[in-house]
């Protein structure tokens, strides 16, 4: 940048605005300006004059004239003072781009950007709010941990992404799920790799991932050697995709959990990922639910991985379409590994003759001593003869535990605004499908049963228990009984049967009635 000499100029206006133009194209312009001016102006003598000052654009002390290509190759020492009063921290660039470029700062960041996870979820950032953070979170040394999922980036987002992650050297955690990215950003993240040597841990679930992207992830997984996990569930990749993986799978040094989950690889894309699984030596977590590793030259390769692989000890192949026949393969190559801990095989199409293919090898004689703890065969029905094994692998391996039958839907997913249905509402369903009983009879049979209850109050615990039984064919609890009972023992049988057969909701039912032990 060209700087004012002070010693040159001695005018103070040049002070605030020394001249920056062409000193021959000042004239020219002052030339003109006159003679358009003296056309409009009255002539006061016959001589027209135009005064023209050299020293504007001439240096006094020497003969060089200054001059610049535009206004912003000059310096002022104005803009100077300016910009040794603005805030150079990460935060207050980032105002400082939000501000010059209109847009309004997120205050996930603003309050946590000196942390060391940042969660940016669900913001909608796009690939202009992506921008502003270019020159803040590039030289951030806080964060290591960054998550983007759903922010809407696309490619144009993630190649600024990958351009602050290129000179990064705090970020280790990269989360860009569900954010639109396909064959342009995948080549913008494998590229920034080249520069990168930090991220560790890189997830793109949820993204529009296809066997192009999958070539170039594969050229990234064989070369660098940083990648601890990496997470592709959710994508397009399909057959081409397995070929691809699986190559870069068995060149791999460093990688120790892939995730390829709700994916469509299958057929020789399978076979060709599973051979690349059984040359692999580092891998420990691979997650293959939800594909069509299905066939029996996916068992084969099944039985032959198990058998070299020696370092994997967490497997999920659910829900990926296995019958009995690769399945037994599988079997025969649990009993041969040595290190595998957990296997996962829910949800396939196994039936008891599968599950049977399971079991029977790893008590068998040519069982030898693994490390099996977990066998997941949950949503498949077994029959008596491989229940029966079931207990004679549970009884001979206790370490060893095997989930069957249907799998226990977790708290999150229970409905916790309806409550299961009381006693009291249960009895009254059962009437109202059965009106042939008359509901007078039924309790009144009930409160003068005994000789000894008075005012038709029902109070028998085991004559309430023995009569719903008999007249509505439905066996109550003892806890349930109680409850009924609890509620209209203190009441006379005419004043319940009118509250109960007019059908009123539960809570209005349960307040009408007073409680009394």
């Amino acid at each position: 940048m060209h700087r004012r000499n002070t010693e040159i100029f001695k005018n103070p206006i040049h002070l605030i605005r020394p001249l920056t133009v062409d000193p021959n194209r000042r004239l020219e312009r002052r030339k003109n300006n006159d003679v358009k001016t003296n056309e409009r102006r009255p002539k006061t003598s016959g001589i027209e004059t135009t005064n023209t000052h050299t020293s504007d654009f001439q240096s006094s002390s020497t003969s060089t004239n200054f001059s610049f290509a535009s206004d912003e190759d000059y310096d002022t020492d104005l803009e100077d003072d300016i910009n040794q009063h603005r805030d150079r921290s990460c935060i207050g660039m980032y105002k400082y781009i939000c501000k010059y470029e209109q847009i309004v700062p997120v205050g996930q960041y603003l309050k946590h950007y000196d942390q060391k996870e940042l969660l940016m979820r669900y913001y909608g950032l796009g690939s202009r709010g992506m921008r502003a953070f270019l020159p803040s979170l590039t030289i951030n040394t806080y964060i290591t941990k960054l998550d983007l999922t759903s922010n809407g980036l696309g490619d144009k987002g993630v190649i600024y992404l990958s351009q602050i992650l290129r000179d990064n050297i705090a970020i280790v955690d990269v989360n860009l799920s569900q954010n639109f990215i396909s064959i342009d950003g995948t080549r913008q993240l494998c590229d920034m790799f080249k520069d990168n040597v930090t991220i560790n841990h890189l997830k793109l679930e949820g993204n529009l991932l296809d066997d192009e992207c999958a070539r170039l992830l594969a050229e990234l997984i064989s070369s660098t050697g940083q990648l601890y996990t990496l997470t592709l569930a959710k994508n397009k990749l399909g057959s081409a995709s397995g070929i691809f993986l699986g190559q870069a799978i068995a060149e791999n040094t460093t990688m120790e959990s892939l995730d390829l989950s709700w994916n469509s690889i299958n057929g020789k894309g399978a076979v060709a990922l599973i051979k690349g699984i059984q040359e692999n030596i580092f891998l420990k977590i691979l997650n293959l639910a939800h594909n069509g590793l299905s066939g029996a030259e996916c068992g084969r390769a099944w039985f032959n991985a198990f058998k070299e692989n020696t370092t994997l000890v967490e497997l999920d192949i659910s829900y990926n379409r296995l019958t009995t026949e690769p399945v037994t393969y599988i079997g025969r190559g649990l009993a041969k590994n040595e290190n595998l801990q957990i296997i996962r095989l829910t949800g396939n199409p196994l039936e008891s003759a599968g599950c049977y293919a399971i079991l029977k090898p790893l008590i068998g004689k040519d069982a030898i001593s693994n490390k099996l703890e977990l066998i997941d065969l949950t949503e498949i029905r077994l029959n008596s003869d491989c229940q029966e094994l079931y207990l004679q692998v549970k009884s001979q391996r206790p370490e060893l535990h095997i989930l069957i039958g249907v799998r226990i839907p977790s708290p999150l997913l229970k409905d916790h605004h309806h409550s299961p249905p009381s006693p009291i509402e249960r009895l009254r369903t059962l009437f109202q499908r059965r009106p042939e009983i008359n509901l007078s009879n039924f309790f009144y049979s009930i409160a003068t049963g005994n000789d000894n209850i008075s005012d038709n109050r029902i109070t028998d615990h085991a004559q309430l228990k023995q009569a719903i039984q008999e007249k509505l064919n439905v066996q109550f609890s003892d806890a349930d009984i109680d409850k009924i009972l609890k509620e209209i023992s203190q009441f006379d049988c005419k004043k319940f049967i009118q509250t109960f057969d007019n059908k009123p909701s539960t809570t209005s039912l349960l307040s009408s009635w007073r409680f009394k032990r």
